[in-house]
Parts: C-alpha cells; structure tokens; sequence
C-alpha cells in the first residue's frame, strides 16, 4: 500500500468517526428537544387546565353572590354577616354544569357544605356534664346527633355503645386539654402505638383526620367520609338540604337511635325537591321555596307526621338551620388527554360593600 493510499484510508476512517459522533450528538440533542417540547406542552395544558378551575371558582362565586342578592332583596338574608339563612335545593347553585369550551370540557358541582355532618360542631361538654353519668349528661345535642348517625352505617358496623365510645375519641381529638372523656376516650393511647403520634387537639382540619380516632375502622370511615364534613367553625345542620343520613341523626334529645329509613322518607319528601328532579316543580306538602325557618320545618306535615304535635317531641332546634354560608365546588377539566380535578371549600359572607366569597382551601381530595 502506498503512502497515497494509506492517508486516503486513515481520512475515510476519521470522517466516519466524525459522522458517527455527529449523528450520535444528533438522535442525543434530538431526544432531549422532544423531551423538553413535551415537557413545555405538558406545562401549558396543565397551566391551562388550572386557569379553567380558577375560572370556575370565579362563576360559582358569581352564582351564590346572585342567591345572596336575591335572598337579600326578598329579606331572607342574615343582615349580620353570619352568611345566608335561605339556601335550598331548588336555587340555581345546585345546578350541575356541563360545558364544552374550545377543545376543553368542564363540569362543576356546587354542593352545601351545610347538608353534610359538621364534625367541628362535636366540641365542647353538655350542661351539667357527667362522664358517667347517663346518655343525656355525657353529650351535647350535637354529639348526640353524631351518635345517632354513626348508627346509619348500612352495614350496622356500629351500635350505640360502639357509636358513644368513637364519638368520646372525637371529642377528644378536637378538645384542648389532655382529660380523657367517658367510656371511649382518647388522650395519650396515640403515643402507645407503632409509630406513635398525638391527637391534634384543635378541630378537624380534613376528614381525612377521622382515620386517626380511635375506634374508626377503614370500613367505618369510608362511609363517614360520606355524610360528615370539616368546617372551620362549630356551625351545624341545613336542613332544607340535609343528606337523608343527616336527617336520621334529627331524633327526640334524648333518643340514642337513629330515626328510621321511612320517618327519613317522610322528611325529605316534605321538603323541595332537588332542582330539576320534579315535572310539577312542586314539593310534596310543602311549597317550592323551601322551610324559611327551623319552625317552619317543625310545623310542616312531614314533621307533624314523624315527631307529632306535641313541642316535647320534637328534635332540639339547637344547631339546626334553614340556609348556609359554606359551599363546597367539586370541579374538573379536561383537555385532549389531560384531566385535572379541584375541590374547592368555599365561604360566602356579607360584607361593608355587599356580599363576597372567599376561597378557604383546594384540594385534589376530600376537604
């Protein structure tokens, strides 16, 4: 081999080690720009898909100042500023949204925080509190509606003695001292198991807490998770909207059972139907708009029938409302194959210059 040719072949080699570097720098760069492209795209939808939600916060919050504008000028809004005292299942904030917009679709779903058990009404002692003492010294009203709803597990899980023991735990979990209460108390059994922790000893900030109290088993709390809530102050039941388990828990004071299935029955079909679930738009034995007062509901036929005329029978009307200021938006967007999903807890008040809502948490699950 010549010289020639000998440089002629070390050049083709170098060239084909160069292109091969260069290709391989290539399909690297190549990669990573699809990656990054991708990553961009990915960015945007989901900031769009998030700028979707915000927006839906904004007409929810548009939809119930509207209610409380319309309460108001018919005189059934609080002039207090405590929120309003006329909300039912017939208004238009119980409507169900379903809209497409541009390639996106978003539906929404405002629900009353108040139709749900509010777990931080259980704080606080009865009158006279007695830890061993009878049913009616050892809880207040609210506490002893909680026992009554425990009871309308559907696979009765839980019986009354079980139903006080848990709600003793819950009770403790939110107090502030350190005193254990009752027959099902818990203070410092949380430090004896593995790994340990201490009850929270404020109220509940999520339900989610629930699987933390002692005595409530997974199966338990899926189903509580169901009818209770977590509001950051002790407000109690709506009872235009109240779920039907709620409305079991609405039993004589001193009555550890829940009310039955067919009293419930009764009950709901006195009130307002759901928007949109009645041809007539007429409520059975009651009027379209709803009780304006808890007197109101006492006096109508379902109560009447249920309970009977006599003021002793009735349920305490302690913690029972006809309207609500809390709001939860369940919301989800989606775009092409993205989907993103909000609940959003919201509080609606009066204010110097009229009413405004507020947005108090998010979460992509349960408040």
């Amino acid at each position: 081999m010549t010289d020639c040719q000998f440089q002629r072949g070390s050049v083709l080699v170098m060239v084909v080690f160069v292109v091969s570097i260069i290709v391989a720098l290539s399909v690297r760069f190549t990669s990573d720009f699809q990656l990054t492209v991708a990553r961009i795209e990915q960015h945007m939808i989901h900031t769009q898909l998030q700028q979707y939600l915000h927006s839906v916060e904004n007409f929810a919050s548009w939809v119930l100042i509207e209610d409380a504008k319309k309460d108001d000028s018919n005189g059934h809004f609080k002039s207090n500023g405590a929120g309003g005292n006329y909300d039912h299942l017939q208004e238009e904030w119980n409507s169900l949204l379903h809209t497409p917009i541009e390639t996106a679709t978003i539906s929404a779903k405002l629900t009353d925080a108040l139709s749900y058990f509010n777990v931080n009404q259980l704080l606080g002692r009865p009158q006279g509190y007695n830890p061993n003492g009878v049913f009616s010294q050892r809880f207040t009203v609210a506490q002893k509606r909680f026992v009554r709803l425990l009871q309308t597990h559907p696979d009765d899980l839980v019986d009354s003695i079980l139903a006080q023991q848990i709600t003793d735990a819950v009770v403790d979990w939110i107090d502030s001292d350190n005193t254990i209460s009752g027959i099902g108390g818990a203070e410092s059994y949380y430090t004896t198991l593995k790994p340990p922790y201490r009850a929270a000893n404020q109220l509940f900030i999520s339900v989610t807490e629930l699987r933390q109290v002692r005595g409530i088993t997974p199966e338990i709390y899926d189903y509580l998770k169901t009818v209770v809530v977590a509001l950051p102050n002790t407000v109690g039941i709506n009872i235009n909207t109240a779920l039907p388990a709620v409305m079991r828990s609405l039993n004589q004071k001193d009555t550890e059972t829940p009310l039955s299935k067919e009293d419930v029955d009764i009950l709901v079909a006195s009130r307002p139907p759901p928007r949109g679930e009645s041809d007539d738009n007429e409520a059975i034995n009651h009027t379209i708009d709803g009780y304006t007062s808890v007197d109101d509901f006492f006096k109508s036929d379902g109560a009447q029938r249920v309970f009977g005329g006599e003021v002793g029978l009735l349920p305490p009307k302690e913690g029972l409302r006809t309207g609500s200021e809390y709001f939860i938006l369940e919301a989800e967007a989606t775009l092409l194959d993205y989907q993103r999903q909000q609940t959003s807890m919201l509080k609606r008040e009066m204010v110097a210059t009229g009413f405004k809502v507020r947005v108090l948490r998010r979460a992509r699950e349960q408040l």
